[in-house]
């Protein structure tokens, strides 16, 4: 006891309460913010419950959207019915609305760029999906809570695939051997394709998806920008051409056999893009993997397209062994796939051309020099209508030939500066199928949609020179280069005075699966 006297009598009172002083305050702060932490874990609870119920809403409302857009006159059924098959609970606290309209970035106001408003002559191209679910707090009185999901689901409009030339279903003797000559200048070798050959490349179709995977370039927009050589886009066309049953054994034989022999002498290297001569009028250029291209159309415009800028002579062209004829070739032509319609700047969204060219012949030697240019023809997509069965859709387009204009130039006797003077095919009114011109058809195989025709007018040069008029010496020697070189020319080429053939190749009716978009 004595030492725990002497223990007590060391301490000092002070401290004693100043110890006793600081427990008081630690559990005076403990009691106000006990209370303050317990609301803030509840508070805490509450917003992650919230927060976990509107994501999970937002994946309700992603995967009804997409049900209801495959079938948009029915989405408010499929919507619902594929909410309920995710979780959502029907009861009077949720709400799941599918409206149809319209999704255009480029017309319609962001961020959601939908709007019920369709426009005249179209169709509802996506569905919108609204949930809302009342939501109670757990720890917190009060009203409910309302949270909110919305998602849109974007269904691509039908596309078709189609190319505008002067080109018949079948070529003859004389066209094949022509075009021998002009795809061997062009393809730096010497052709000799049969017409079967030809016959059998024109109806074939190779699908742009399966020769972007045969290239190993990934996708069908890579393929668009990248670098191929002729060799190698031919052999990828060969190997797609044996993966694919089209057109009938027979035809497909004959297909690869000549396809191998353009492989076997090419001698032209130069790097294209396919890009330049493909025109897809979509939002999203890999939407086209189910795009079928005319295998023949994809030769001749690639090889066109690598001869951009470039005179190539013409073997065997001779008139009487009076002319000589050089190919220049200004713009390769436009293979196309893609959406009906225009864009909100007038232009359309989807168009073929035939290649704008010019042929240089020089005639009596070196007296005469004649040039001519071709514009394109040019043919616009201006609706596709799908039905079931497919074989009543309907594809339309406008088309509108090329004009052609010649130059005529003379070496005068006494000067060395020739006089030109330009002809110019006058406009004449078409009398062929009407413009813009539909039709459908059952199949998927290369077919003819329509045709243009404005007539052919004569050339007729009245050329007055020192008092000789050579315009009735020159008509008689320019009419049949026009009529007898010049035009088959043209016309194995794609292009044809005062007409031109609209061909689709693709009509894709509901084979792209919708896609979310917001």
């Amino acid at each position: 006891m004595a030492s725990l006297v002497v223990m007590l009598q060391g301490i000092d009172p002070r401290r004693w309460r100043a110890g006793r002083g600081e427990r008081g305050d630690i559990a005076i702060i403990a009691a106000i913010v006990m209370p303050i932490m317990i609301l803030a874990l509840a508070f805490g609870i509450d917003i992650g419950h919230m927060t976990y119920v509107q994501r999970n809403l937002q994946k309700i409302a992603d995967m009804a959207a997409i049900a209801g857009a495959e079938d948009i006159p029915n989405a408010q059924s499929l919507a619902q019915e594929n909410a309920v098959k995710n979780g959502l609970q029907t009861s009077s606290s949720t709400h799941i609305t599918a409206t149809q309209g319209n999704w255009n970035p480029q017309i319609e106001t962001g961020p959601t760029y939908f709007s019920t408003a369709v426009p005249y002559g179209h169709q509802a191209n996506a569905v919108q999906v609204q949930l809302s679910e009342s939501v109670p707090y757990f720890f917190f009185f009060g009203p409910k809570k309302t949270v909110q999901a919305q998602a849109i689901a974007w269904v691509p409009n039908p596309a078709a695939g189609f190319s505008i030339s002067s080109q018949v279903l079948n070529l003859n003797t004389q066209q094949s051997a022509l075009l021998n000559g002009i795809l061997g200048g062009l393809l730096g070798t010497s052709l000799n394709l049969s017409v079967a050959g030809y016959n059998a490349l024109l109806g074939t179709t190779v699908s742009l998806g399966q020769l972007a995977q045969t290239l190993n370039v990934g996708t069908v927009n890579h393929l668009l920008s990248t670098n191929l050589n002729l060799p190698g886009l031919y052999q990828g066309a060969l190997t797609v051409l044996g993966n694919q049953a089209n057109g009938g054994l027979l035809n497909s034989q004959n297909a690869t056999g000549a396809l191998q022999q353009i492989i076997g002498s090419t001698t032209n290297s130069t790097n294209i893009q396919l890009g330049k001569i493909l025109n897809l009028g979509l939002a999203d250029k890999n939407a086209a993997a189910n795009a079928q291209v005319n295998l023949l159309g994809l030769i001749t415009a690639s090889a066109q397209l690598a001869n951009q800028q470039h005179f190539v002579d013409v073997p065997g062209v001779n008139v009487l062994g009076l002319a000589s004829l050089k190919l220049f070739i200004i713009s390769p032509p436009k293979l196309a796939y893609g959406e009906p319609g225009q864009n909100p700047d007038g232009t359309w969204k989807t168009q073929a051309q035939t290649a704008q060219v010019a042929l240089q012949l020089q005639v009596l030697g070196s007296l005469v020099k004649v040039d001519l240019q071709a514009s394109p023809a040019i043919a616009d997509l201006t609706n596709v209508v799908c039905t079931m069965p497919q074989g009543q859709s309907q594809v339309g387009v406008r088309a509108g030939t090329g004009l052609l204009t010649a130059s005529i130039g003379v070496l005068a006797p006494q000067t060395n500066t020739p006089v030109v003077l330009p002809q110019n095919f006058s406009n004449h009114t078409f009398t062929g199928l009407p413009i813009p011109q539909t039709a459908s058809n059952s199949g998927n195989q290369p077919w003819d949609i329509g045709s243009t025709s404005a007539g052919q007018a004569p050339l007729n040069l009245n050329l007055n020179l020192l008092g000789l008029n050579l315009g009735s010496l020159l008509n008689g020697l320019l009419n049949p280069i026009v009529d007898d070189l010049l035009a088959p020319v043209l016309k194995v080429l794609g292009i044809s005075l005062g007409n031109a053939k609209v061909t689709y190749t693709t009509l894709s009716c509901g084979t792209i699966p919708p896609v979310l978009v917001y």
